[in-house]
């Protein structure tokens, strides 16, 4: 059974072309990449002509039930151009064409990814609102030139990734970004499955921020709720990152740089340290705590654990905030019960093992941080660092390894026992093309993963009663035909 493509929102490109559905090459799309690991059209073709049964082949037109036609490797690649034709947004291809006419074009393609992407999201298990997003490379079928020689995909650019080795690579094509759903803080992950809600593609080295941002945008002008997002320090580093999420009314959960982890200046006296207003009488040694390369059980993150707890106690306690500015207001922490300070006499009454402020400043010239019960702190103070959660605290490991979602989901996309994405698994070239197989790769993971869990949580792996309802009435019972089922490596391809 395939269901991926019968999404009502792709049915709109049927009048594309008269001679061959639109429905019948997504059909064909996704059942390669299910069989033979490959979305080339003279492997989809070959599936639609070969591998399904007959029933199913009337059913998307493959065969003519007037006079027995079969369609032909070039109607398919035609079909393929002409949705090209109607939704490039390049400017290198699109020629003649206005800014706006082409940004209505990209609007009209990335709107066609959402919809494939949202086909398979399940309709019956609620989402809390939680996400990681990350990016990243894949090559183009056209191979990189160097200076001023003009490669045949002149959508894709040089960038840099990280291979499996873990070292870094040069790569000529885009970068896929994902926006892939986690559980609330601290539930069982194994209860949310791992499904990337929506995806965009850019050519390699473009900025990060913007195309994410972008989605999540849209997601919630679509009606999702956004809780959070974690990212990693690709997104966070950037001065757009943060102030774009508050915007939105969402709360990032953010790594920081190694230059970020000392003192970046004061406001109404307090020093910011990682994001976070502090005490001015706070011990320089708390100003710069390294984090161990990795968040997992061992004695330097224990160490490092200890240095953040003892450091927040001098952080000033937040009470409200941020808004959509990144406004926040913030208590002093003696106030707050975390410190004993002469300034505040109450505090002095907190057990002798809280830390205390052993050279308060004058009452008469204190700093407005110790003098004003609250103060306010600006959203572009330190933009880049602030988040809900204390940077290093055990909160914010829990909420930052979250994002080993997206990386987990990235690996089914490309692990070559699975949906296998990788250079030469299509063989088109263009950002609309690419960004059409892309998705298909990307869909067909989450139909796999989402299979997966429903066997691991409910039992059984029948994917109707989960998938949205639209997507549910579109589903038709096509088979592949027995004796052709795909089960070796593909032919060469387009």
């Amino acid at each position: 059974m395939t269901n991926l493509v019968l999404e009502r929102g792709l049915l709109r490109l049927v009048s594309l072309i008269d001679d061959l559905d639109v429905r019948a090459l997504l059909v064909g799309m996704k059942l390669a990449v299910d069989t033979a690991k490959t979305a080339c059209l003279t492997d989809v073709h070959s599936l639609l002509t070969y591998g399904l049964a007959s029933s199913a082949q009337r059913d998307l037109g493959v065969i003519d039930t007037r006079t027995g036609t079969v369609i032909t490797l070039h109607q398919v690649r035609r079909l393929l151009s002409a949705i090209q034709a109607k939704l490039d947004p390049s400017p290198a291809t699109a020629q003649g064409l206005t800014p706006e006419e082409l940004w209505l074009r990209a609007e009209s393609l990335q709107e066609i990814l959402d919809l494939m992407l949202a086909a398979t999201m399940p309709a019956t298990t609620g989402h809390t609102g939680g996400y990681a997003v990350d990016g990243t490379g894949t090559w183009s079928w056209a191979k990189g030139r160097k200076r001023q020689d003009r490669s045949p995909d002149p959508d894709a650019a040089w960038g840099v990734k990280t291979h499996k080795s873990g070292r870094t690579e040069t790569y000529f094509g885009y970068e896929l970004h994902a926006v892939v759903r986690i559980g609330p803080l601290g539930a069982d992950g194994l209860a949310t499955p791992c499904l990337a809600e929506r995806i965009s593609v850019f050519p390699a080295s473009t900025s990060p921020t913007r195309p994410v941002l972008e989605t999540l945008a849209r997601m919630i002008d679509n009606g999702h709720r956004i809780r959070d997002v974690a990212a990693d320090r690709g997104y966070t580093y950037k001065n757009d990152w943060a102030p774009g999420l508050h915007v939105l009314g969402i709360d990032p959960v953010t790594d920081l740089h190694a230059n970020q982890y000392g003192p970046r200046g004061t406001h109404a006296g307090a020093r910011i340290v990682a994001g976070t207003p502090h005490c001015p009488a706070m011990p320089t040694a708390f100003d710069t705590i390294q984090r161990p390369d990795r968040l997992v059980l061992t004695p330097a993150l224990d160490t490092f654990t200890a240095d953040i707890e003892r450091r927040e106690q001098w952080a000033l306690r937040r009470v409200a905030g941020p808004d959509r500015d990144g406004k926040e207001r913030y208590e002093c922490p003696a106030r707050a019960g975390k410190l004993r300070c002469p300034l505040q006499p109450g505090s002095l009454a907190l057990p002798l093992a809280t830390p205390t402020v052993l050279n308060p400043p004058d009452p008469d010239t204190a700093p407005t941080c110790c003098s004003q019960r609250t103060i306010t702190v600006p959203g572009d103070v330190d933009a880049k660092a602030r988040q809900r959660h204390y940077w290093g605290s055990p909160n914010w490991i829990k909420a930052f390894n979250r994002r080993s979602r997206v990386e987990g989901w990235f690996g089914n996309l490309k692990n070559d026992n699975t949906e296998a994405l990788g250079r030469g698994a299509f063989r088109v070239m263009g950002i609309c093309k690419t960004s059409i197989m892309v998705a298909v790769f990307a869909a067909a993971t989450n139909l796999r993963l989402l299979r997966a869990w429903a066997r691991r949580t409910l039992g059984n792996d029948d994917l109707i009663p989960l998938l949205t309802t639209c997507a549910q009435q579109s589903i038709e019972n096509l088979e592949l035909a027995p004796s052709n089922r795909a089960t070796g490596p593909p032919p060469p391809g387009q």
